[in-house]
């Protein structure tokens, strides 16, 4: 943020840093002491339809304007404004001041056009040089200490004016022919509003321009020649909600700032934002569950400002505020540390626009696809709709296809129910619908990654795929966006999916994966066009994932081992879906020798038992005899627990059938003590808590029945347990001294 008196001291030249609080307070400041009858602003001037709604209430920040090109909706700009952004606040001044606002920037119709000369990435950031001269390793926080954090009443425009004096010069940037035509457009602004007979005319821009807006009375000519010419396309605008996670620089939003929300508070509470923020710190994390007591927020405000001023500060920053949050407030554990940072330095906050904005070309392209795909009555009634496509009919392929590309978006309008419950072969799907006003933001929301329904969830989806980690959740982008009939998207999301099944090591999330794949595979006609990469990927990845089973099983982390037996049945139902016997016979032969693996965690041992009984390929006996094993009274409850629960779960007939196997469990459960007994009992509650009421009330039976009282039963447990033989010579010796011990009658 800079400044400078220009030579017409009827002019003044406010240098701001775009989102920066305490260039908006110093802005609102002087502007009320200079009184200005203009108000001249960095803004497109083909922004100008849009700025009138500055007026209306209903217009909440974080909004942005929106400029698009009608005949080409890929060209597109967002100019976003929170509360406390400096062009914010004079708009806001101006409007409740009757002072005309003028947008004097290049229009973007103009710079859309311009080719890019400079690949500002790749070179010096002049910033980075003052900054760490200085003292400071990040430019962001030297610039927030110097300018936008400090208090004090003091001018700081002219200082900063001279600061960018020297930065010009090191900037490649500043002598780039886009530069030029922008700083020479607003200069001739400046003339005009002259001309127009404003004589207290207040200049808003980016700190960057100040030094060549200032010589704006003695460029007239140069500005003339260089701006004569110059033709620029049509242009629309409009206004959109924005929210905090966009406005912040990891969007990727190149004037963004590292934390809007507790810029905000530097905005609302200068004096006092570290105590807010402290205070607000310690009620989310009591939200979540976290015991911060009433005397830490002091206690973190004090360390705060102490590691301020042992770092020379004045005020604390951001790094002061973690770390004194991350010692005082939870105690050193890192992972509260995230949720803080996004609730109290991001901040959730979304905007709202005026309903009579003009719509968005996404907004209007949502509509054209409802209409064209007859969901138009659909969109108007309430409540949930059933929906029926059959996908051969050109106006069905249509809304399935708009209703994938929504789910791509994270808008889900429609849920698509599982095939083979809902749907009736592979050209039908069933969907229920229901429209949620907090699409209507969404859906204005991704107007940021397109101008079309098709090209916003393109670049959205390709965004997501590009930063996931999981094959599995990569996998499943890619059926989506092959549903979604987008061949561009499915073609690099396959070759992402590629590239990383040939570095992935883990056996669970490739199995994950496999189920997408085959679907692909399997179905891909209904799909459209499937990406050819995918043809050799499953005999590749299909051997893999079956050899690496033994081992993926053992050392499991405890939510590992719950989805453990879920992927492993899965993966069996994936190899029988593409009716390879060499592949079920491999599959075989490497999970059932994994019975006999010691190392194998036993909720998934239990798991491959009954998968195994259940396919036949070991016998009753064999598994009564691991029954008989691992319910062994010399190993610890948790363990029996573990084992059962893999072995029951999703199998409670088998408990009710086998009389033994209920008859082993209950003899167990019976004979430990109370605190075995309360070890094991969160696992058993969730085993019988997916039983159906019917098998819950058999099981009560059960357990009222008497045990071992009916002749039946003895049989069972006889033929299942015959116990120790005795020969003749024991028989003779012992059994007439255990009558005489029971007092029974000697036996002949």
């Amino acid at each position: 943020m800079a400044s400078g008196m220009a030579s017409d001291p009827s002019v003044r030249i406010f240098g701001i840093r775009h989102h920066g609080p305490g260039s908006a307070q110093r802005l609102l400041r002087e502007l009320r002491d200079m009184a200005p009858d203009a108000v001249l602003v960095e803004c497109p001037a083909d922004a100008a339809e849009a700025l009138p709604f500055i007026a209306r209430p209903d217009l909440v920040p974080p909004v942005a304007i929106l400029l698009y090109r009608p005949d080409d909706h890929t060209r597109a700009v967002h100019l976003p404004f929170a509360r406390f952004s400096p062009e914010w606040v004079a708009l806001r001044y101006a409007d409740g001041h009757g002072i005309p606002v003028v947008p004097i920037d290049l229009p973007w119709g103009i710079q859309d056009g311009l080719e890019g000369e400079i690949d500002l990435a790749k070179e010096p950031d002049p910033f980075e040089t003052i900054a760490a001269s200085m003292g400071y390793e990040d430019p962001e926080r030297w610039w927030e200490y110097f300018f936008e954090q400090s208090g004090g009443e003091d001018d700081r425009f002219p200082a900063a004016a001279e600061l960018m004096s020297l930065v010009r010069d090191r900037s490649p940037y500043g002598t780039s022919r886009e530069n030029l035509l922008r700083e020479a457009w607003m200069r001739e602004g400046i003339r005009n509003a002259i001309r127009k007979g404003y004589r207290q005319i207040a200049v808003i821009c980016g700190a960057f321009h100040v030094p060549a807006l200032e010589e704006w009375t003695s460029t007239g000519k140069e500005d003339h020649a260089l701006l004569s010419g110059l033709k620029g396309a049509k242009v629309s605008a409009t206004w959109v909600p924005w929210t905090y996670g966009m406005l912040a620089t990891r969007s990727g939003y190149g004037a963004g700032v590292a934390s809007p929300a507790w810029y905000e508070m530097l905005f609302d509470h200068r004096d006092n934002a570290v105590v807010h923020w402290f205070a607000r710190a310690a009620c989310h994390l009591r939200d979540k569950g976290v015991p911060v007591p009433p005397a830490s927020v002091p206690n973190a405000v004090e360390m705060a400002t102490s590691l301020a001023c042992l770092r020379g500060m004045t005020d604390p920053g951001l790094r002061e505020l973690e770390d004194a949050a991350l010692a005082v407030l939870v105690q050193g554990d890192t992972r509260w540390l995230e949720t803080i940072r996004e609730e109290l330095l991001i901040g959730d906050k979304a905007g709202k626009v005026p309903g009579d904005v003009p719509k968005t070309p996404l907004q209007e392209d949502f509509h054209a696809a409802v209409k064209a795909a007859r969901l138009s009555r659909a969109l108007g009634t309430p409540g949930r709709i059933a929906l029926e496509l059959d996908l051969r009919k050109p106006s069905n392929l249509l809304a399935s296809t708009l209703l994938h590309r929504l789910v791509l978006l994270d808008l889900r309008w429609g849920t698509l129910l599982e095939a083979g419950l809902q749907a009736k072969g592979n050209f039908r799907e069933r969907w229920r619908l229901e429209w949620r006003p907090a699409y209507t933001l969404r859906l204005l929301e991704c107007g940021v990654w397109g101008l079309t329904i098709a090209e916003a969830s393109s670049a959205f989806a390709l965004h997501r795929g590009r930063n996931m980690a999981s094959l599995a959740a990569l996998a499943a982008l890619l059926r989506d966006a092959l549903r979604s009939r987008l061949p561009e998207a499915a073609s690099e999301l396959a070759g992402l999916l590629g590239d990383h099944a040939a570095l992935s090591r883990d056996v669970w999330d490739m199995a994950a994966a496999l189920s997408p794949v085959i679907q692909i595979s399997r179905y891909g006609e209904s799909y459209g066009e499937t990406p050819p990469s995918l043809s050799g990927l499953l005999d590749q990845w299909v051997p893999r994932v079956i050899i690496g089973l033994p081992r993926a099983m053992e050392g499991l982390s405890d939510e590992q081992e719950r989805r453990a037996p879920g992927l492993l049945r899965q993966l069996l139902a994936d190899i029988r879906l593409m009716d390879r016997s060499d592949w079920l016979e491999m599959f075989w032969e490497q999970v059932v020798p994994v019975i006999d693996r010691p190392s194998v965690g036993d909720l998934v041992h239990g798991a491959v038992c009954r998968l195994c009984r259940e396919e036949g390929r070991i016998s009753q006996q064999e598994l009564d005899n691991q029954v008989r094993e691992r319910l062994d009274p010399r190993r610890s409850p948790s363990e029996v627990a573990s084992w059962a629960e893999g072995l029951l779960t999703g199998a409670e007939v088998m408990l009710l059938r086998q009389a033994y196997l209920w008859e082993s469990l209950d003899h167990w459960v019976s004979g430990l003590d109370e605190s075995g007994f309360r070890e094991v009992l969160p696992g058993l509650r969730r085993l019988f808590g997916t039983f159906s009421p019917m098998l819950k009330r058999r099981v009560s039976a059960l357990i009222r029945q008497p045990r071992e009282t009916t002749e039946e039963n003895a049989a069972r447990k006889t033929a299942t347990d015959p116990g120790p033989v005795l020969t003749v010579p024991q028989e003779e010796l012992l059994l007439p001294m255990l009558a005489r011990l029971l007092g029974l009658e000697p036996v002949r």
